[in-house]
């Protein structure tokens, strides 16, 4: 018998009185007989084998001991292989029109100056990073608000067009902006449509929300201006996504996680970047105690209603689902907190190299410059110190928790919450919040062929049909 496999179990029980095995490190789920989950229990408090042994658990101990094996060799090719760049964050300004109440960068400028990213400077940058990395999958425009740099973004644009032309790369990164959906001109659709740019746009749900927290310099709110571009982007057949801060006045106001994505799908948006608002601890505006746990509430009944509209064939979808469904139903192990440092790195306007957007500014995070050559040992060591916070195996929190082969989080989130990179945050409770839903609604979905059926035709359907993987999310 595997006794480490025993031990290593975590076992639930849903609100309506199922029973749960969920092993960590297959990512297998089973629905159980109480009986046998009171076994598992009385036995990882055991240091000796067990006496007595249920038929049930050599069955699932077999199906257990076959998957750990197949997860192991798709985790090895997780953590290895030629390393290429999956995405490169340019801030082109740290410049912004709005000055929302919650926003992390001190608005867009980080604590620092007010400048754009000069072009020389920045297509040296791009030169150098190159010259390092075997590719550059993805290009994603940052600020402060990238568009009023727009001439910066053209010219990075028409830069990959001649490398391929030229034949120095094999193909163009695709790209893609962050923006608060506030400035939209001629130019700006003329160079986002002619550089197939996928554009995430930022916005906090209803009117009464949004305008609350996302104002301009002047105090007045901003939800009519992003609404009538997003009416251009479908209009234009533009492809985008939306990111939502839910914060605290969001609920406040009686608005639930489920409110804010029935909201979008009224307008045709299905796939929402809802995550919670991120508040240091001595932040007038963060969460109450009672707020954390409505809110795990709220995200638990957002994820069941957003199930079930998948299996109706309607689906109204969160990234929280999407981004735990691949790895739990095809058993993909994630071995990073988050790509941050690892495939993903961002440049500020200084030509300054960070592991990710969200430590610009902080000058403990600064790896290299790159305006020089990336070829050194001291990139490559300070790259190699960051991995190391960022591998779950390296993470004491990350070790202990069930969650960790199917869950990604953000590093920056830690860091903003914690003022360190370890323990634990809220978005950590949000996700096995979500996963747990996700397991004991799959259950239930599994045990009816029919609706298992539907579920399966409209997820593959999901998948195919939508651009589910932002570029601009963390």
């Amino acid at each position: 018998m595997n006794f480490h496999a025993l031990q290593e179990l975590y076992t639930f029980e849903s609100g309506d009185g199922r029973w749960f095995i969920f092993d960590p490190e297959s990512m297998l789920f089973f629905q159980s007989e109480r009986e046998l989950v009171n076994w598992i229990r009385e036995q990882q408090g055991c240091k000796e084998e067990p006496m007595g042994v249920p038929q049930r658990w050599y069955t699932l101990e077999q199906k257990i001991v076959q998957e750990r094996k197949r997860v192991l060799k798709r985790f090895e090719m997780a953590s290895s292989g030629i390393h290429v760049l999956n995405r490169l964050t340019i801030l082109t300004t740290t410049a912004c029109n709005l000055n929302c109440s919650y926003c992390y960068a001190s608005g867009g400028a980080y604590g620092g100056k007010i400048a754009h990213f000069r072009n020389e400077n920045a297509l040296q940058a791009i030169r150098n990073v190159l010259k390092y990395y075997k590719e550059i999958v993805s290009i994603q425009f940052f600020g402060g608000e990238p568009f009023l740099n727009i001439d910066l973004i053209e010219s990075i644009c028409c830069f990959f067009k001649k490398m391929v032309t030229d034949g120095k790369i094999s193909r163009s990164p695709r790209f893609g902006a962050t923006t608060n959906g506030t400035i939209w001109n001629t130019k700006i659709a003329s160079v986002v449509k002619q550089n197939a740019i996928f554009l995430n746009i930022s916005i906090d749900g209803p009117q009464e929300i949004h305008d609350l927290t996302r104002i301009d310099k002047k105090g007045r709110g901003s939800f009519s201006r992003v609404l009538q571009t997003l009416h251009y982007l479908q209009e234009e057949n533009i492809p985008f996504s939306v990111e939502v801060t839910y914060n605290s006045e969001s609920m406040r106001r009686g608005y639930s996680v489920w409110d804010v994505i029935e909201f979008f799908a009224e307008k045709g948006i299905y796939h929402p970047h809802i995550v919670p608002a991120v508040y240091k601890s001595d932040d007038p505006q963060g969460w109450e105690p009672y707020e954390r746990r409505r809110l795990l509430e709220y995200y638990k009944v957002a994820t069941s209603n957003a199930l079930q509209s998948l299996v109706e064939g309607n689906p109204k979808l969160f990234s929280f689902i999407t981004g735990l469904l691949r790895p739990l139903l095809l058993k993909i192990p994630q071995p990073l907190v988050c790509a941050a440092g690892v495939h993903d790195l961002a440049i500020d306007i200084d030509g300054n190299i960070y592991p990710c957007f969200m430590f610009v500014g902080k000058q403990e995070f600064i790896q290299h410059s790159a305006l020089h050559s990336l070829n050194s040992d001291a990139y490559r060591q300070k790259g190699h110190a960051f991995y190391l916070q960022n591998a779950k195996q390296h993470r004491n929190s990350c070790r202990k928790c069930w969650a960790r082969n199917v869950c990604t989080s953000c590093l920056g989130v830690h860091y903003i919450e914690n003022e360190h990179l370890h323990g634990k945050t809220l978005n950590c409770g949000v996700i096995q919040v979500v996963l747990r839903t996700l397991m004991e609604d799959l259950a239930r979905i599994q045990q009816n062929p029919n609706e298992w059926q539907q579920f399966v035709r409209h997820y593959q359907q999901f998948r195919l049909n939508s651009n589910s993987i932002s570029l601009g999310g963390c």
